[in-house]
């Protein structure tokens, strides 16, 4: 049995499902959905994971220094870039930018947001590929997600890759 890293209660089997957070128990959750991101923010920066607060806009509320390093952006140019800007999409490039181009339709990242704040499901591994076009070359990076809704906002995890 493990136990909530805040808390130290013994976790329910259902804390498991929460592919972000799961060293969290569910009263914990709730009680840091109360809190402001910059809480959020802190608790994140004690997980080895990276992991980016994205509101329902696809912009990024906060991040922890595993995502900043692994998009090479620090704070505070992190905070209002949309998802897009962040992994450097090219279509986020083109007039209109991050969810606002044809493109955009079909953005796993951007669905998977939007699908967990709708449900508040979590979403464990999805594959995702975002087109990055640097030096005139476009290149499709291939990575891994999870997300988990925190309030009204989505904890995204990279998980593989980037």
């Amino acid at each position: 049995m493990s136990t909530c890293s805040r808390c130290h209660s013994v976790m329910p089997a259902v804390a498991a499902e929460m592919p972000v957070t799961p060293d969290l128990c569910p009263q914990c959750v709730d009680y840091l959905e109360l809190r402001e991101v910059a809480d959020v923010c802190d608790y994140l920066e004690n997980l080895p994971a990276p992991i980016l607060v994205l509101d329902g806009d696809n912009a990024v509320r906060g991040a922890n220094s595993e995502a900043r390093k692994a998009v090479s952006l620090d704070l505070p140019e992190i905070t209002k870039l949309r998802g897009g800007d962040v992994f450097e999409c090219a279509h986020a490039q083109l007039p209109g930018g991050c969810g606002r181009t044809v493109h955009c339709s079909g953005c796993t990242i951007r669905k998977a947001i939007i699908e967990t704040l709708r449900s508040g499901e979590p979403k464990s591994k999805i594959s995702v590929e975002v087109v990055q076009r640097k030096d005139g070359q476009d290149r499709r990076v291939p990575f891994q997600i999870s997300t988990q809704r925190l309030a009204n906002c989505v904890l995204l995890q990279i998980e593989e890759g980037l």
